[in-house]
């Protein structure tokens, strides 16, 4: 309903569509009420026409200035109709010029349309113009997003396998640096080992002397008892 039309230039914009309905309808209603009177169609016509050749001058409700340019020039186009149905009416009573106004009827006609077709064919080929170049971005933009994704690809197979000769490497020091297990597993460390050795013979030492001392006490004792008896 509202392709093209813009929408804050004028709050009069938003009433496009209701006005150009309104328009249609008095196009139709005009010829049906007054049908006995052709002066008055004809003058009624030519008011509406003006009317909203001045309204739409004043809002211009489209966005791009072509479109309100073929708009115009197309007013202008059934404001021209409607002066040629005035020679046409009774306000002329020369059947001849009549018959030479039709002539510039039918070339006006044909300027319309000649018009009205260029213009859409510029604008189909504009379309088409914008999708190529569309396309070739697209086409652009995906070739760039697939190098990225090879690239991060790329990044991510390299990361593994240096992950994998890490694993590999520290696999490979874990191996070298272990200690391979004795037959007999020693309990505590070395040196608290031969601490416990050490303090074994100290002990065994004094267990020793205190033996040979208890031993030479009971020789004196004995030797003193003999010389007692």
């Amino acid at each position: 309903m509202y392709v093209d039309i813009h929408n804050y230039r004028s709050r009069w914009t938003k009433y496009y569509l209701t006005v150009s309905l309104t328009r249609r309808v008095c196009f139709v209603l005009i010829p049906v009420l007054f049908y006995a009177d052709a002066f008055i169609q004809v003058q009624l016509l030519q008011a509406l026409s003006i009317s909203y050749v001045i309204w739409y001058g004043s809002v211009r409700p489209h966005i791009f200035n072509r479109r309100v340019q073929l708009e115009m020039f197309n007013e202008a186009v059934i404001m021209g109709f409607n002066y040629h149905m005035i020679i046409f009416s009774d306000f002329c009573f020369e059947p001849s010029f009549q018959f030479s106004m039709g002539y510039a009827y039918a070339a006006l006609l044909a300027i319309c349309v000649a018009v009205n077709m260029a213009h859409m064919i510029v604008r189909n080929a504009e379309v088409a113009r914008r999708k190529r170049k569309l396309a070739g971005l697209k086409a652009g933009y995906v070739a760039r997003l697939d190098d990225f994704n090879r690239r991060k690809a790329a990044q991510r197979e390299a990361k593994k396998e240096a992950w994998k000769k890490r694993q590999k490497l520290r696999a490979f020091l874990n191996d070298a640096m272990t200690v391979p297990e004795e037959p007999e597993p020693i309990l505590m460390p070395f040196k608290i080992k031969k601490a416990l050795e050490e303090a074994r013979e100290r002990k065994k030492r004094i267990l020793d002397e205190r033996k040979k001392r208890k031993e030479s006490l009971d020789v004196l004792r004995s030797m003193t008892r003999r010389q007692r008896q």
